[in-house]
């Protein structure tokens, strides 16, 4: 949560202590009945973020989400509080998994950095109206200008691999030793 509004955590702690969760707070709202109860299950979270950047001592030029779930929630909710554009980020688990009640958000964005192509493909399968907001920002190295020489490894010689990413096991790198 913190990530999409670069703010620090005791501040996001003070604004919530000075935001009563009763208090009606600025914040979008969702289609369906997840929608909702994501709605209501979120408002505390919106409103120390509203609180939060609303009482910045700079102006805020733009509100963007990472992510787009709870992120495009609160920063939506943000951009609203200040009247500032808003954009996202959304990556293969937001659009594969994730809540579709936050994608209806995403048509309030005026632009959705989409990490790669199938990303975008989906998106603009599944949501037609966000294909003009839809830009390709991939999160890799560019290519080498020059072609590297490769060698065809013999069976039984040790090999040396370079893969970069986090550790973790959805980035697949069990699969890949074993390839």
């Amino acid at each position: 949560i913190l990530e999409s509004f670069g703010l620090s955590e005791e501040r996001v702690i003070i604004a919530g202590k000075h935001t009563s969760g009763n208090a009606p707070a600025q914040r979008p709202s969702m289609p369906g009945g997840k929608g909702w109860l994501a709605s209501v299950k979120h408002r505390r979270d919106a409103a120390a973020v509203v609180s939060a950047v609303a009482g910045a001592s700079f102006r805020t030029a733009r509100v963007h989400a990472l992510f787009a779930g709870l992120p495009v929630f609160l920063s939506y909710a943000a951009a609203q509080a200040v009247d500032a554009p808003f954009s996202a980020s959304i990556h293969a688990g937001d659009v594969y998994t994730g809540g579709r009640h936050y994608h209806a958000l995403l048509q309030n964005a005026d632009f959705i950095a989409a990490c790669n192509r199938c990303v975008m493909d989906f998106l603009s399968d599944m949501s037609p109206q966000l294909v003009n907001k839809l830009k390709l920002v991939r999160h890799s190295f560019p290519a080498p200008e020059k072609k590297a020489e490769t060698q065809a490894l013999k069976s039984g010689e040790p090999a040396r691999l370079l893969a970069v990413g986090r550790f973790v096991e959805k980035k697949g790198f069990p699969v890949l030793v074993e390839a």
